[in-house]
This record gives C-alpha cells, sequence and structure tokens, in this order.
C-alpha cells in the first residue's frame, strides 16, 4: 500500500499599482525550480489560513499583509496526493519586499498584468 499526501496550501496575489509580486524559486527546489510564482507555501496543522499567509508572505518575501481576501480555491487530486490551495488576495501591505529565503527565493519582482 502506497502512502497519501494530503496537504493545504495558501497562496498570495499582492497587489500594488496594478502589478502582482512574484517570486522565483531557486534552481536547486525539489519541486519547482527555478519557476516564477506568487509567494506562499503550506499550512502548518490547526493554523488559520489567514494567520499562515501572513507567515509565509513575512517568511518569504519580509511584507507584512494587513489585509486579506479569499479569491479562489483549487482542489488537486492524484494518484497518491490531494493538495487544496487557497488563493488570497491583498494590496494592503507594509514593507519593501527583500529575499528573505536565499535557500528558496532568488529573486522578487513586481510584474504589470499584461506581461504575464
Amino acid at each position: 500500500m502506497s502512502k497519501s499526501t494530503f496537504s493545504i496550501a495558501v497562496k498570495a496575489f499582492i497587489i500594488n499599482e496594478n502589478k502582482v509580486l512574484l517570486v522565483k524559486r531557486s534552481d536547486e527546489d525539489i519541486h519547482k525550480p527555478g519557476i516564477w510564482e506568487v509567494p506562499g507555501g503550506r499550512l502548518k496543522l490547526a493554523e488559520n489560513p489567514f494567520d499562515g499567509l501572513k507567515r509565509e508572505v513575512k517568511e518569504e518575501t519580509g511584507l507584512i499583509l494587513k489585509d486579506v481576501k479569499v479569491i479562489g480555491l483549487n482542489n488537486d487530486i492524484v494518484n497518491t496526493a490531494h493538495f487544496v490551495t487557497i488563493a488570497l488576495f491583498s494590496d494592503n501591505f507594509e514593507g519593501e519586499p527583500m529575499v528573505m529565503e536565499p535557500e528558496e527565493i532568488t529573486e522578487w519582482r513586481w510584474f504589470p498584468f499584461d506581461s504575464l
């Protein structure tokens, strides 16, 4: 019998001046090497999704999210895994993005919507 994986992730669509913040994953990342994506990560056991997102964004970018709203939910099921991802939105934050986890995130950048 194979093991199954279940996790809940949160992803932040952080908007500033009609641009969205994306982070670039390290080329050594075993799951998503070198890709650009919105900041976020997995919730800890019994963690509130809003608190988890604020924690993940602060760990990855140094930004402090002030207001967060749910904008989507994704439910991915494959042979041995089930992933639920909650997409959240914020345009109310403090600070300037920084690379806080250089072993995981190598760069961040604001992207205009029309360049995505």
